[in-house]
Protein backbone atom coordinates (compact mmCIF):
# COMPACT_ATOMS: atom_id res chain seq x y z
CA UNK A 1 0.00 0.00 0.00
CA UNK A 2 1.73 3.01 -1.16
CA UNK A 3 0.34 6.70 0.40
CA UNK A 4 0.45 9.79 -1.49
CA UNK A 5 2.38 12.89 1.06
CA UNK A 6 1.78 16.38 -0.04
CA UNK A 7 4.17 17.24 2.44
CA UNK A 8 7.31 15.91 0.52
CA UNK A 9 5.30 15.71 -3.12
CA UNK A 10 5.79 12.04 -3.62
CA UNK A 11 4.35 8.43 -3.02
CA UNK A 12 5.25 6.93 0.62
CA UNK A 13 5.50 3.59 1.03
CA UNK A 14 4.52 3.15 5.29
CA UNK A 15 6.01 1.08 7.05
CA UNK A 16 4.58 -1.81 9.98
CA UNK A 17 5.73 -3.71 12.21
CA UNK A 18 3.73 -6.66 10.98
CA UNK A 19 4.76 -8.96 13.82
CA UNK A 20 3.21 -6.81 16.29
CA UNK A 21 -0.02 -6.00 14.88
CA UNK A 22 -1.42 -9.94 14.94
CA UNK A 23 -1.12 -9.00 18.90
CA UNK A 24 -2.09 -5.53 19.34
CA UNK A 25 -6.13 -4.79 19.55
CA UNK A 26 -7.31 -2.63 16.54
CA UNK A 27 -7.75 0.51 18.66
CA UNK A 28 -4.10 0.67 19.46
CA UNK A 29 -2.86 -0.34 15.81
CA UNK A 30 -2.25 3.12 14.76
CA UNK A 31 0.66 4.13 17.04
CA UNK A 32 2.57 1.25 14.88
CA UNK A 33 2.71 3.25 11.45
CA UNK A 34 5.44 5.51 10.81
CA UNK A 35 5.77 8.12 7.93
CA UNK A 36 7.89 10.70 7.02
CA UNK A 37 5.34 12.97 6.07
CA UNK A 38 5.80 16.35 7.65
CA UNK A 39 5.27 20.09 6.40
CA UNK A 40 7.32 21.74 9.12
CA UNK A 41 10.83 22.22 9.64
CA UNK A 42 12.59 24.94 11.87
CA UNK A 43 12.21 27.69 9.73
CA UNK A 44 9.35 27.08 7.00
CA UNK A 45 5.85 26.03 7.98
CA UNK A 46 3.09 24.83 5.14
CA UNK A 47 -0.27 26.55 4.50
CA UNK A 48 -3.10 27.17 2.64
CA UNK A 49 -3.49 30.09 1.21
CA UNK A 50 -6.87 31.08 -0.23
CA UNK A 51 -7.77 34.66 -2.12
CA UNK A 52 -10.89 36.85 -2.99
CA UNK A 53 -13.08 35.25 -5.29
CA UNK A 54 -12.29 37.88 -7.88
CA UNK A 55 -8.63 37.10 -7.93
CA UNK A 56 -7.45 35.94 -11.62
CA UNK A 57 -5.18 33.21 -12.27
CA UNK A 58 -2.73 35.04 -13.09
CA UNK A 59 -2.73 37.49 -10.24
CA UNK A 60 -2.29 34.25 -8.34
CA UNK A 61 0.79 33.02 -10.42
CA UNK A 62 2.48 36.37 -9.69
CA UNK A 63 1.39 35.65 -6.15
CA UNK A 64 2.87 31.89 -5.99
CA UNK A 65 5.99 33.53 -8.03
CA UNK A 66 6.81 36.11 -5.42
CA UNK A 67 6.19 32.91 -2.92
CA UNK A 68 8.90 31.13 -4.27
CA UNK A 69 11.59 33.97 -4.60
CA UNK A 70 11.31 34.70 -0.71
CA UNK A 71 12.29 30.99 0.19
CA UNK A 72 9.06 29.42 -0.24
CA UNK A 73 8.30 26.72 -2.33
CA UNK A 74 4.22 25.61 -3.50
CA UNK A 75 3.12 22.86 -3.28
CA UNK A 76 -0.46 22.50 -5.24
CA UNK A 77 -2.66 24.95 -6.55
CA UNK A 78 -6.22 24.94 -6.10
CA UNK A 79 -7.10 27.22 -8.38
CA UNK A 80 -6.07 24.98 -11.91
CA UNK A 81 -8.76 22.77 -13.76
CA UNK A 82 -11.77 23.74 -12.54
CA UNK A 83 -10.67 24.86 -9.52
CA UNK A 84 -11.86 23.61 -5.29
CA UNK A 85 -10.59 26.90 -3.64
CA UNK A 86 -8.60 29.85 -5.41
CA UNK A 87 -5.25 29.41 -4.16
CA UNK A 88 -2.89 27.02 -3.38
CA UNK A 89 -0.81 25.22 -0.38
CA UNK A 90 2.64 26.46 0.11
CA UNK A 91 5.94 25.92 2.33
CA UNK A 92 6.39 29.60 3.46
CA UNK A 93 9.11 30.42 5.55
CA UNK A 94 8.11 32.08 9.16
CA UNK A 95 10.10 35.39 8.12
CA UNK A 96 8.50 36.27 5.34
CA UNK A 97 4.97 34.83 5.79
CA UNK A 98 4.28 38.20 7.50
CA UNK A 99 5.75 40.20 4.92
CA UNK A 100 3.38 38.27 2.57
CA UNK A 101 0.34 38.75 4.33
CA UNK A 102 0.10 42.11 5.10
CA UNK A 103 1.47 42.89 1.14
CA UNK A 104 -1.44 41.42 -0.12
CA UNK A 105 -4.22 42.24 2.70
CA UNK A 106 -7.07 43.30 -0.13
CA UNK A 107 -6.36 40.39 -2.29
CA UNK A 108 -6.50 37.50 0.58
CA UNK A 109 -9.40 35.90 1.94
CA UNK A 110 -7.56 33.73 4.71
CA UNK A 111 -4.37 31.83 5.66
CA UNK A 112 -4.69 29.19 7.69
CA UNK A 113 -1.75 26.15 8.44
CA UNK A 114 -1.85 23.06 6.49
CA UNK A 115 -2.77 20.15 8.53
CA UNK A 116 -4.90 17.16 8.80
CA UNK A 117 -8.05 17.10 10.14
CA UNK A 118 -9.79 14.54 12.18
CA UNK A 119 -12.98 13.90 12.79
CA UNK A 120 -12.21 11.37 15.69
Amino acid sequence: MALWCRAIGRLHKPSFNRTSLSSQPISSRASTYSSPCSMSTSDTNGYIVVFNDDVTKDEITKYVDDINKNGGNVKVRYDEGGGILNGFAAAIPDGYLESFRSSYTGVIKYIEPDQTVSIQ
